[in-house]
């Protein structure tokens, strides 16, 4: 039986970071950038302050993260 790896959640200044899954609407690269912020929302609406709501990227999913996520 494998031994199964627990990964911990990460935390930067008291703040849960959060992956903000964004794909380029031009060449389809995606990329995932780590957000601290206190929700999943307040995490995706920096981004979206950050890039524009009609820029060159369209956001994929936001979701908790992890170190040492496999």
């Amino acid at each position: 039986m494998s031994e199964r790896k627990y990964s911990e959640r990460m935390w930067f200044n008291g703040l849960p970071v959060w992956s903000v899954s964004l794909r380029n609407v031009e060449t389809n690269e995606l990329i995932t950038i780590e957000v601290p912020a206190v929700t999943n929302e307040e995490a995706t609406g920096k981004l979206s302050d950050l890039l524009g709501h009609d820029g060159m990227y369209r956001w994929e999913g936001t979701g908790p993260a992890y170190e040492n996520a496999e």
